[in-house]
C-alpha cells in the first residue's frame, strides 16, 4: 500500500502540504509553447455552427460584447499568465494565418482590458494544445450558457448491467480540430486579442496584415501604418463559453440526424434512460460515443448503433463538421471514450489502464 500512497486524491494529506505534479509533462501542467509543436491542421474546413445554435448561444458566439458586465472594477481583474516567448508567438501567428484564423487590427479596435496570454498542455501524441489564458475577458463577461451541464460522464457506463448474457458494442466519433473550425466574427476575434504589439514588418509575410492594409487603404511603406494587434479568429480553448458552444452545436447536428433522443441520451446527473432499443449515447464537447447492449450469444447485430452513426455523416458533411477518421471506432467490444475503457464482454468500465498506472506510479 505504500506504493499506492502516491495516487492523487488518495494519499494522506497534512496541513501545509504543497502538491507538486509528479509528471512535468502531464496534460494538466502548463508548458512553454513551441509553435512547431502545436497541433494545427495544414488546412481547415469551416464549421457553420449558427444554424445549430439556439438564438442565445448564437448571440454569445457572434456578439460577445453584448454580454459584458456593466462597469466592473478592473483593479479586481485576474492576471493572465502565459508561457510563450515573443518569437514563438510570432511563429504561432503565422500558423494561425495559414489556416485563416488570424485577425490583425489596431489598438483602437480592441479593449486594453482583454489582453490574452497563451500557454500549452501536452496531448497524447506528443503535440501541444495551445490554450488562451483569457481570464481577464472571461471575468468581464457574464456567463450565459450551460450546455455542458447536460453532458454524460464515463462512469455512467458502469450502471448498465450485462448479467453475463449481454455484451456492449460501442462506436465513437471525435471531431477534428473542432475549436479551430469555428469561423469567428470580427467582434469575437477582438475579444481574443493576444498581448503584445507588432510592427508591419513583423507581420508583412502574412495574409492577414495585407488584408487589413488593403481594406483600410494603407500601404506597407506608408508613414501612417499603425502598430498592429493580433487576435485569434476562432473559438479559443480558454474561453468560458467555448465548451458550451461546441457541445450545443455538435449535439444539435446529431439531433438533426435523429440522434440524441431523450429516451437514449446519457446525462451525468440523471439515471440511465429506459431505451426501447437498449441504445445509449452522449456527447462531451467534440466526442460522441454510442453503445448498444445486445445478446452475448445468438448473433444479434447492433443495428440501431450502426444506423445512428451512419445517419449523421451527411449532416457532418453539410455543416462542415469533420470527424477524425483515425480515432473513429465502429461497433467495438472493447473501446475507450470519455476517459473510460469499457470491456463490453466482461462488463466493467474503468479509467484507461495506461492512465491509471501513470497515476499510481507503482513499481512493476
Amino acid at each position: 500500500m505504500n506504493a499506492v500512497d502516491i495516487v492523487p486524491y488518495a494519499r494522506v494529506r497534512h496541513k501545509g502540504d504543497v502538491v507538486v505534479p509528479r509528471d512535468p509533462g502531464g496534460s494538466s501542467v502548463a508548458q512553454a509553447v513551441l509553435a512547431e509543436r502545436v497541433g494545427l491542421p495544414s488546412e481547415i474546413q469551416d464549421f457553420h455552427a449558427q444554424p445549430f445554435l439556439t438564438p442565445l448561444a448564437a448571440a454569445v458566439f457572434d456578439r460577445p460584447d453584448d454580454f459584458l458586465r456593466a462597469d466592473p472594477d478592473e483593479s479586481l481583474a485576474p492576471v493572465a499568465k502565459g508561457r510563450i516567448t515573443r518569437p514563438e508567438k510570432l511563429k504561432l501567428f503565422h500558423r494561425w494565418d495559414g489556416i485563416g484564423r488570424l485577425l490583425v487590427c489596431t489598438d483602437a479596435e480592441v479593449s486594453p482590458h482583454d489582453d490574452t496570454e497563451i500557454f500549452g498542455i501536452s496531448k497524447a501524441d506528443g503535440e501541444l494544445r495551445h490554450i488562451l489564458s483569457r481570464v481577464r475577458r472571461n471575468w468581464r463577461e457574464i456567463r450565459m450558457l450551460n450546455a455542458t451541464a447536460w453532458g454524460p460522464m464515463g462512469a455512467l457506463v458502469c450502471r448498465i448491467p450485462l448479467y453475463g448474457r449481454y455484451k456492449m458494442c460501442g462506436s465513437l466519433d471525435d471531431c477534428s480540430h473542432m475549436f479551430h473550425s469555428f469561423a469567428a466574427t470580427v467582434q469575437r476575434a477582438h475579444s481574443n486579442v493576444i498581448s503584445g504589439r507588432w510592427t508591419g514588418a513583423e507581420l508583412s509575410d502574412g495574409e492577414a496584415a495585407h488584408r487589413y492594409l488593403l481594406e483600410s487603404g494603407l500601404a506597407v511603406r506608408d508613414q501612417e501604418v499603425p502598430i498592429f494587434r493580433c487576435c485569434f479568429k476562432g473559438l479559443g480553448m480558454g474561453d468560458q463559453a467555448a465548451a458550451d458552444i461546441a457541445t450545443e452545436s455538435h449535439g444539435n447536428v446529431v439531433k438533426a440526424s435523429g440522434g440524441l433522443r431523450r429516451e437514449e441520451r446519457l446525462i451525468y446527473r440523471n439515471a440511465i434512460p429506459l431505451s426501447p432499443h437498449e441504445y445509449y449515447e452522449g456527447i462531451i464537447v467534440d466526442d460522441r460515443m454510442g453503445m448498444q447492449r445486445t445478446l452475448l450469444h445468438g448473433g444479434e447485430q447492433p443495428q440501431v448503433l450502426r444506423d445512428r452513426f451512419a445517419a449523421v455523416q451527411p449532416w457532418n458533411a453539410a455543416s462542415g463538421l469533420a470527424v477524425k477518421l483515425s480515432k473513429s471506432v465502429r461497433e467495438a467490444i472493447t473501446f475507450t471514450g470519455w476517459g473510460q475503457q469499457t470491456e463490453g464482454r466482461a462488463g466493467p468500465s474503468w479509467p484507461v489502464r495506461s492512465r491509471l498506472c501513470s497515476w499510481m506510479r507503482a513499481p512493476p
